[in-house]
């Protein structure tokens, strides 16, 4: 008998793979109605086939750790509390379409084509401890696009290595994320901008980059340091 994937028609809780290779689709590429998985952790595994996981509802939680995706990842439509990937590599195209998360950390990872956070939101809940969003020495050797995605948390892009300029066309920062961004985030975002002509766009991230600046030096102003040791 011939299977299409390793899981077709049936809803999941929890699920952990380990030191595995699998050269069939993960989930039926072809189902129509929505994934129920609670938790999704992937660890040393590496995908020889596409892994398509549409519209998940209600995880908490899919991490990925030291895996490879060698054929196309997407995760489009998707609500999920918190994305975690660490040393994980998308050889081929990493789509996450109008997904949904609340916490959204990458670590040590590598795009080798096509990364799209198009129409994504972040931050999704409001209630608990905002942590930023957080792309710690992760490398984009093709396109990034972030257009028209919703930041509702800081966003911090200063340990990305890129080899093309990011698009956030109509992105969209809350004023708690304008408020927390670095100023080396809206920089590479204001660059994007004037490397494409637009300089409209690219103004609006340059002020946004001073004000960060402004209180960067207010925060590590000598008054500011004396009050920190004081108190």
């Amino acid at each position: 008998m011939e299977y299409t994937s390793v899981f077709s028609r049936c809803d999941l809780n929890e699920l952990v793979l380990t030191d595995m290779v699998l050269d069939i689709p993960l989930f039926d590429p072809a189902k129509k109605k929505d994934t129920r998985l609670a938790s999704l952790d992937l660890k040393s595994c590496t995908f020889e086939e596409r892994v398509v996981i549409s519209k998940l509802k209600g995880a908490a939680a899919v991490v990925l750790r030291s895996t490879v995706f060698n054929e196309k990842f997407t995760l489009i439509g998707g609500q999920c509390r918190k994305f975690v990937a660490v040393d994980t590599n998308f050889e081929k195209l990493a789509d996450f379409y109008e997904s949904q998360f609340h916490e959204f950390h990458m670590e040590k990872s590598i795009f080798r084509d096509f990364a799209g956070f198009e129409k994504c939101a972040f931050g999704i809940d409001k209630s608990g401890p905002v942590t930023p969003i957080t792309l710690r020495y992760v490398t984009f050797y093709s396109f990034i696009n972030f257009r028209e995605a919703r930041f509702n948390q800081a966003l911090d892009l200063r340990a990305t290595n890129r080899q093309h300029e990011p698009n956030f066309l109509d992105a969209a920062f809350s004023p708690a994320a304008l408020n927390k961004t670095d100023r080396e985030t809206f920089r590479i975002i204001k660059h994007s901008f004037d490397a494409v002509g637009n300089r409209i766009e690219a103004n609006k991230y340059f002020a946004h980059e001073m004000q960060a600046y402004r209180r960067h030096r207010q925060t590590n102003s000598p008054t500011a340091f004396y009050h920190s040791d004081r108190y």
